[in-house]
């Protein structure tokens, strides 16, 4: 993953989870994904990678094309998606939260 210069995540059915889109995060590569299902949870538009319309590939060639050449704005993206999802997909980080839930539900 790490020598791709965009991961293009084009499935054409809605999954409920897209393990790929944060693996891809958290190796910093810039995401363009068809926005349906759990993507829209990932992946905020134009902040945390791009959205496409689910089969339009007219749609996805044409955001493609209107990233490829912004280097800078691409890697900020990237960057932004990457401490996101480090933020909300790292082991400890679920650890402590699963924690802290069952501590509360045997407090109760």
């Amino acid at each position: 993953m790490q020598v791709c210069d965009l991961i293009a995540h084009t499935s054409i059915l809605p999954e409920p989870f897209g393990r790929v889109i944060v693996e891809a995060m958290l190796c910093g590569r810039p995401v363009i994904a068809a926005g349906e299902g759990g993507v829209r949870e990932l992946i905020e538009n134009e902040k945390t990678g791009w959205l496409f319309a689910s089969g339009n590939a007219q749609q996805l060639a044409e955001k493609i094309i209107a990233i490829k050449d912004q280097s800078e704005p691409v890697q900020r993206i990237a960057k932004q998606a990457q401490f996101q999802a480090s933020q909300r997909f790292d082991l400890k980080v679920i650890n402590q939260q699963i924690e802290q839930e069952l501590f509360q539900l045997l407090s109760n």
